[in-house]
């Protein structure tokens, strides 16, 4: 690029990939609106797929996992009226979880309550100015659909038909800490309360620990450069996929795909993901311990060939990870005298079992709930 401004923030294949996601995402979103509108006025049932731990995952065109456009249009179909009350009175009426639900979506908070003050003090003024405050929060869309809906409450004495969604707070972290019995673990991702009743974030906690990690025990240049650059979602993106069996050349890898990448190269990005690895093994043994019991479980699992079932008495879980070989076929050449050898022209026809899929994927599913619970 001739600009030399925009070269020191971002390289030429930077802006193409922006371009191409941003291009994906709104061609997605566009199809979503248009969803939304042939199915507006309908009431059905929309169906919500389930994951062992009652998370909702992706499946089909309809799916609202962690989508905030398709999340902000989904309403309940009946509304019910609210009598008795007026329209001064009606914070007061309506249920405080939405309200926090609500503020949670324009920024974090540390507690419950915290968050309800919040919306009910500046409320009012938000109202009056939806699209801008909007645009500032963490889950726009959400954020408006909840602005609508509080003043469309106020206007016409309803409770508002909002569904009110929470994402898990590092789930396979809290999983973790039971079976660990870690106190502290189980405090730092919100699965018991802390003394002063405020809520943590356990990234935010990782990225300070590995900070002071990487300036006491690797004191050179690298790591300085590397401590001013990491933030929270960096953080992020190492150490929760290590939970399920990330390796350190898939995690470097990530790493050239951040901001990090502009400024260390490919090598030292191994290293900095080595360096992760040590730190999470020096300072979490216990989860670095039962991890790899669970790899050898899943490892026992996969040699079977059998697929990874979960079992609860409402539904089911079944991993069935399965592969296709490319044929080899050898043809005879009689002009030339030339036997020679096509491959990846037809898929074998028996399907084979990817028993490293379904090692690592021991590691997201429900059987090793079950397992762990056993012993």
């Amino acid at each position: 690029m001739r600009d030399t401004d925009i070269k020191q923030l971002c390289s030429f294949n930077d802006l193409l990939q922006t371009l191409c996601k941003n291009i994906q995402r709104s061609h997605y979103e566009q199809l979503i609106i248009k969803l939304a509108s042939a199915y507006d006025g309908y009431h059905f049932d929309l169906p919500a797929f389930l994951d062992f731990r009652g998370r909702i995952c992706r499946s089909g065109i309809l799916h609202f996992h962690e989508r905030d456009l398709a999340r902000s249009l989904i309403l309940f179909a009946d509304g019910q009226s609210i009598n008795n009350t007026t329209n001064q009175s009606i914070n007061n009426t309506i249920n405080p979880s939405f309200l926090a639900s609500a503020a949670f979506h324009y920024q974090s908070f540390s507690t419950i309550e915290e968050s309800v003050d919040w919306l009910r003090n500046q409320g009012d003024k938000i109202i009056q100015n939806p699209i801008l405050y909007s645009r500032e929060g963490k889950h726009p869309f959400q954020f408006l659909s909840n602005l609508i809906a509080i003043k469309t409450a106020k206007q016409n004495n309803i409770i508002p038909s909002i569904p009110i969604t929470q994402d898990a707070s590092a789930s396979a972290y809290q999983i973790m800490s039971y079976f660990l019995l870690d106190e502290t673990l189980a405090k730092r991702t919100n699965l018991i309360p802390s003394s002063d009743g405020k809520s943590m974030d356990i990234y935010s906690l990782l990225l300070e620990e590995l900070r002071e990690y990487m300036k006491t025990e690797h004191d050179n240049n690298l790591s300085k450069v590397v401590c001013d650059l990491l933030t929270r979602k960096i953080v992020k993106g190492i150490f929760m996929p290590i939970i399920y069996g990330k390796t350190i050349k898939s995690t470097a890898d990530d790493l050239k795909e951040t901001p990090l990448y502009q400024f260390i190269t490919g090598n030292e990005c191994t290293k900095v993901a080595s360096v992760c690895f040590q730190f999470w093994k020096t300072k979490y043994h216990g989860l670095e311990c039962l991890i790899r019991l669970i790899r050898n479980i899943g490892w026992i699992a996969s040699a079977r060939g059998s697929p990874v079932f979960y079992r609860v008495p409402y539904f089911t879980t079944v991993q069935d990870y399965m592969k296709m070989e490319p044929a080899k076929i050898w043809v005879y050449d009689r002009v030339l005298v030339f036997l020679y050898m096509i491959d990846n022209i037809y898929p074998h026809l028996v399907l084979l079992r990817e028993q490293k899929k379904e090692n690592y994927s021991f590691m997201i599913s429900g059987p090793y709930l079950y397992w762990l619970s056993r012993f």
